[in-house]
């Protein structure tokens, strides 16, 4: 009820169902990450019997140490499924044309400078033809911000690094999303 425009919204899909993904299109939410194959393949299911144009972003499984807890975090599917998955899904009538995109998600919520090589963990996750096939990438996370445990002089290599890795994407042809993220 407050969202203006709902087209502008990225929905991460949990655990939904037909009627759900029925009622978002309906209101014009039409860009998606599914984390899982199970929502995955109930959006496709949907997708079978509907006109519906989408943006699909499938999560990457990215193994991250935080600067405190030095714990795994690994939401998404592994690199194997998306490699196997993107090459299925793109030949989808209502996935990847002119203005619609398919391509993948992770999230990353770290200043540990040793996470933020991007381009090589996609080179080394996701296979050059699937590659090819996808048009965007979304940086899920955020950017840091400046809280009272920050090291602030991380940010601007962070920068450094996101400059470098949009370099590298631009050279497959891919955009870069990055989400907002960590407001204050």
């Amino acid at each position: 009820q407050n969202v203006k425009d709902a087209s502008r919204v990225l929905f991460l899909a949990q655990a939904w169902d037909e009627e759900l993904i029925k009622n978002l299109i309906n209101q014009n939410v039409t860009s998606f990450v599914v984390d899982n194959e199970s929502d995955l393949n109930m959006l496709l299911k949907f997708l079978e019997t509907s006109k519906a144009k989408i943006n699909l972003l499938l999560r990457l499984k990215l193994r991250e140490n935080t600067l405190r807890t030095e714990r795994y975090f690994v939401f998404g599917m592994k690199a194997e499924v998306i490699n196997k998955k993107i090459l299925e899904i793109v030949a989808n009538k209502n996935i990847k044309d002119n203005i619609h995109h398919l391509g993948i998600h992770f999230h990353r919520k770290t200043q540990n400078m040793a996470e933020w090589n991007y381009e090589y963990e996609l080179q080394h996750a996701i296979k050059p033809e699937v590659l090819n096939k996808i048009s965007i990438i979304n940086m899920g996370g955020g950017l840091p911000s400046d809280y009272a445990n920050t090291n602030v002089n991380v940010i601007t290599s962070i920068f450094n690094k996101i400059k470098e890795f949009k370099a590298f994407l631009n050279g497959k042809n891919i955009k870069l999303m990055i989400e907002p993220g960590r407001f204050i």
